[in-house]
């Protein structure tokens, strides 16, 4: 027997703080294949993160191959409560230190060559991310079969085909805001322009040129005096 993640599981979502109070649908799939050389009676279990912290992660059901196939759940504390003291570099939510759900499905009678798909399907939230102080985790749901061993057995070195995950990658990114940067040019601007001014003044730049508008003022006005005194009066006739 092996079981095995699908490609067209969900891999990847980016979102933006924005973004925290959206959902957007994800889906895990997973193959389960009977290898045997005859029928057997098998269980299937699912463990998926649902809660991390108190706050919504995943809110996800099982979606089995057939009406008629049994699942149920039951959810599971996290092994470590204090995620926080268990987060390394790069954060994988997982059952360690999330609250999960663990569905369980039995397959009473598993044909010889026979096939099933079951899909983990939900509304995926963001508003976790924020506590994992993370821009990037992963979310893992893993995969399992089990059965009686007291009626079959497993050759060694097959453990590997009976269990699976799936993972898949959620980044935050920052939206750019270009109001601050306007504001802060523009103060600069200003506060460099004033500076500027300051210095100018300081060094008396001001001071010389409001002196060489006096200096000049003076001889435009002698020159426009001597300008009226050579010109010659008019000549009037005269009466007696």
């Amino acid at each position: 027997m092996v079981i095995s993640r699908k490609e067209e599981s969900t891999k990847y979502f980016n979102f933006s703080t924005s973004d925290e109070k959206s959902k957007k649908e994800a889906e895990h799939r997973y193959h389960v294949n009977n290898l045997s050389q005859r029928d057997v009676t098998v269980s299937i279990n699912f463990w998926v993160p649902i809660l991390l912290n108190g706050v919504a992660v995943w809110d996800v059901a099982v979606v089995a191959p057939s009406q008629s196939l049994p699942c149920v759940s039951e959810r599971e504390p996290p092994q470590h409560p204090d995620f926080l003291a268990q987060i390394p570099g790069s954060l994988v939510l997982n059952c360690s230190i999330a609250d999960c759900l663990r569905f369980h499905c039995d397959l009473p009678s598993f044909g010889i060559q026979e096939d099933v798909d079951f899909i983990l399907k939900g509304n995926l939230n963001f508003g976790w991310v924020s506590q994992t102080l993370q821009k990037k985790v992963l979310v893992v749901s893993v995969a399992e079969i089990t059965f009686n061993r007291s009626v079959y057995s497993q050759l060694p070195g097959q453990e590997a085909f009976l269990r699976a995950q799936t993972a898949m990658v959620l980044e935050a990114y920052e939206v750019y805001d270009p109001v601050p940067f306007i504001v802060g040019s523009s103060v600069g601007g200003l506060l460099l322009l004033a500076l500027i001014t300051a210095i100018l003044y300081k060094l008396g730049f001001f001071q010389r040129q409001y002196k060489e508008m006096l200096d000049n003022k003076p001889e435009d006005t002698a020159t426009f005096s001597q300008e009226d005194v050579s010109c010659e009066a008019p000549n009037f006739p005269l009466s007696y």
